[in-house]
């Protein structure tokens, strides 16, 4: 059976095909001589500013080359790096991103038994006048490679539901669902409504997607090589408690927790400081959190990952006495001391206003930037 085929490996077993370019990413590091460069989290820079070069292009930077090898990269076996790499050279949409000609950008992936098998970013062909109008040109990209995905799958297998393409803009869905040509949206290319004959025609169906409810949230510090603790707000209330427990939620801590080792020299130093909104937390959240699990979290936590938790600040929290009960027991002599707890919100006390969410009084991003 194959195991190499075009710089990818391939791994077969009875269960599972997977395929990866480890090899040709260690060779691309040696050509490009970055075999011991610092690793980041994220492939581009949040918001970063790129500017068109000047013409007298420095012929020894081999710029052409490594850019081409990642665009390799991203369309075979990366689509986390897609964006950055076009960028260089869950359907949505980035409004009058790049700066030089204000085109936004489109990007989608499917996935099939959780596993990503078809993935996309690109420059939009138009400049959108709206965000709205952006999201809403976005989703015809997706919606053809949803169609002939559909056809493909046809011919191994009968699949008559629609494929549900997620989307997180609820007035591009408006949009999609009236019929209606208006004055605000009547300059929108005829074909880009192709998407209305689709969701009629039951090939596809189009569902919201918050991306603003995001679980946990490390705020930015303004400052990189700041000694202060990073600040990380727990937004408990938007986990949906049939799905998710809290062990779902120390993962993503400990995701970040990496993410943050690895992009801030500063940060096992500094340590964090976890604050909890509990805003929205049912009865049905608190069941989730049995002493088991509440001992097996706090002691990793305190014990087994290098984070150093500074302090933990709990507000909104209806159930707190029943939720300190639960947890007590597993704190340290250190922890119990750096626990806060607020009756209201008041993470204005907590968190320094300039990197405080706009959501909860402060005059940093927003919850919907920080995703």
């Amino acid at each position: 059976k194959a195991t190499k085929c075009i710089g990818i490996n391939i791994e077969q077993n009875e269960n599972s095909i997977k395929i990866n370019q480890k090899d040709y990413i260690e060779l691309l590091a040696k050509k490009f001589n970055i075999v011991n460069a610092k690793p980041i989290g994220a492939p581009l820079e949040y918001k970063i500013g790129l500017d068109k070069g000047s013409k007298d292009v420095n012929k020894n930077i081999p710029y052409q080359c490594p850019i081409g090898s990642l665009m390799y990269l991203a369309v075979n076996t990366r689509p986390d790096i897609a964006f950055s790499s076009t960028a260089l050279c869950y359907v949505d949409a980035d409004w009058a991103n790049d700066k030089l000609d204000l085109k936004s950008y489109s990007g989608y992936v499917f996935t099939m038994s959780d596993a990503a098998i078809s993935w996309q970013a690109r420059k939009q062909s138009c400049i959108s006048l709206s965000s709205t109008e952006a999201e809403y040109v976005a989703i015809p990209d997706a919606s053809k490679e949803a169609v002939y995905l559909q056809g493909l799958l046809n011919e191994f297998v009968s699949m008559s539901d629609p494929v549900i393409i997620y989307n997180d803009s609820q007035s591009a869905q408006k949009l999609l669902h009236n019929a209606s040509f208006h004055n605000r949206s009547k300059h929108i290319e005829v074909r880009y409504h192709y998407v209305r004959d689709l969701i009629e025609n039951k090939k596809i169906e189009v569902k919201f997607l918050s991306s603003a409810d995001i679980c946990c949230l490390p705020l930015p510090k303004k400052d990189k090589a700041s000694t202060a603790p990073t600040f990380i707000l727990f937004r408990n209330g938007v986990i949906d408690p049939f799905k998710h427990d809290v062990a779902d939620l120390i993962k993503v801590y400990y995701m970040i927790g990496d993410i943050l080792l690895n992009e801030d020299d500063n940060f096992i130093i500094s340590g964090t400081c976890a604050v909890h909104d509990s805003k929205d937390v049912t009865l049905r959240h608190m069941l989730n959190i049995t002493p088991t699990i509440a001992k097996k979290c706090l002691t990793s936590i305190q014990y087994g990952y290098p984070l150093r938790p500074q302090g933990i600040y709990i507000s909104n929290s209806p159930y707190i006495e029943v939720l300190y009960n639960i947890i007590k027991p597993f704190l340290n002599e250190k922890m119990k001391e750096r626990i806060n707890i607020f009756s209201n919100n008041e993470l204005q006390k907590v968190i320094p206003l300039e990197i405080l969410p706009k959501e909860y009084g402060g005059q940093g991003s927003s919850v919907y930037e920080l995703r």
